[in-house]
């Protein structure tokens, strides 16, 4: 087994602070001396070490070359620098090269063994991450080619995951590339973007044609600077994403609302889409999933969707698409959200209905490219909706639309 703490050096000079490190940290065998020139032999079948080096003792040139080999042969290495001028622009070579700490030669004795002990837990966290990797690829819970998680293990894992309270506290996104740019570019260019863009607590799973992001402690808008990062990464490719707090639903019910989510950011051409702002958020988190009044609302927001809903988007859709040949009719509807769109070259029309999950819907008429058009925004009782008043909406807009 390899030493956990080596020291780059061309004599013994520091043996006593190894002893007495030696000491503090329970280690029977943890220290070796090993110089400039044989780094390559030492480190070429070690790896997870706590190397020590002296900057002052080496010519810059050579203190470089040994940064540069200690990282090419023994990469997950915790490189510690002592140095007696530790300054901004050394700092940041080093760090470029990849030194993990420093250390002034001014308070060497106080602050080395702390350092290096820090240096060593955090070696032994990543050595048992490593192992517990291999626990996680043996039972198929992550795709090998990203070293993402699969869906199917968060799905499994959910229950127990969520009652922490960084996750129940956390946000969910799910990311696609755009349907026009997934001709240029494949989804391993997102996913390389997506880890450059992410926390090493964050977690990202594996989807069908889309990536999941499970972000803790995270607010609807700090999901949505690390979406705007990540498009950033990603160029003149434009991606989509839907959002959702976590709080205290299901899996299942997470899900739909996220993807019905990327849905409206896709059909809208969106960055990002929630359907969810603080007041939802808040009336959320104090319902029970028992509660027999949201029942009763879901319900009725459910048949008033199947019935009355889709059948009279359906039937106006061909009315529309026969009155005006010229322009593109389209509509869709989901649990949480429907759409009626009439578009003409840069003419745009959208009826926008959008439940808030308890006894309203809101309404919305939207329009671009119509100088004499102004959009509206109303709220309606869930059990006033009917026919009559619904019908009513989708010849304004027609209206609008047509004379605008």
């Amino acid at each position: 087994m390899s030493e956990n703490l080596v020291i780059i050096n061309e004599d013994n000079s520091v043996s006593d602070f190894l002893s007495s490190c030696a000491s503090n940290l329970k280690r029977e065998k943890f220290d070796a001396f090993v110089s400039a020139v044989n780094i390559k032999n030492y480190f070429s079948d070690k790896d997870y070490v706590c190397v020590l080096i002296d900057s002052d003792k080496y010519e810059q040139k050579v203190f470089n070359k040994c940064i540069t080999s200690i990282k090419k042969y023994s990469p997950n290495s915790k490189i510690l620098v002592v140095s007696s001028s530790i300054d901004s622009d050394f700092v940041k070579a080093c760090i470029e090269n990849g030194v993990y700490d420093f250390v002034d030669k001014d308070s060497y004795f106080e602050m080395l063994s702390n350092r290096v002990l820090n240096a060593l837990n955090v070696l032994s966290a990543e050595k048992r991450l490593k192992v517990l990797s291999i626990f996680l690829n043996s039972v198929n819970a992550i795709n090998l080619k990203t070293g993402f998680y699969k869906i199917k293990a968060l799905n499994e894992a959910f229950d127990e995951l969520r009652q922490l309270n960084d996750i129940k506290n956390g946000t969910f996104i799910a990311l696609t590339i755009n349907t026009a740019s997934k001709t240029k570019v494949g989804m391993n260019r997102l996913a390389a973007n997506i880890k450059k863009n992410i926390r090493k607590t964050d977690i990202v799973i594996q989807g069908l044609s889309k990536y999941y992001l499970l972000l803790p402690d995270t607010s609807v808008s700090g999901a949505q600077v690390v979406i705007e990062k990540i498009s950033f990464s990603m160029g003149d490719v434009k991606i989509h994403s839907g959002i959702s707090k976590i709080g205290l639903k299901s899996f299942d019910e997470l899900e739909k609302v996220l993807n019905n989510s990327l849905k409206s950011a896709m059909i809208n051409d969106k960055l990002y889409v929630t359907f969810e702002n603080e007041n939802l958020i808040n009336d959320w988190d104090n319902v029970k999933p028992k509660d027999k009044h949201f029942k009763l609302f879901e319900r009725l927001y459910n048949k008033k969707l199947s019935e009355l809903i889709e059948p009279l988007f359906f039937r106006f859709e061909k009315d529309f698409a026969y009155k005006l040949p010229n322009a593109e009719v389209s509509q869709y509807s989901n649990k949480i959200e429907s759409v009626f769109c009439l578009k003409n070259g840069f003419a745009l029309s959208e009826f926008i209905i959008r439940y808030d999950g308890f006894a309203k819907l809101n309404f919305k008429i939207k329009h671009q490219g119509l100088d004499s058009c102004e959009n509206s925004d109303e709220t309606i009782p869930l059990n006033m909706l009917n026919e009559k008043i619904l019908s009513k909406y989708l010849k304004k807009m027609y209206n609008e639309f047509n004379l605008g």
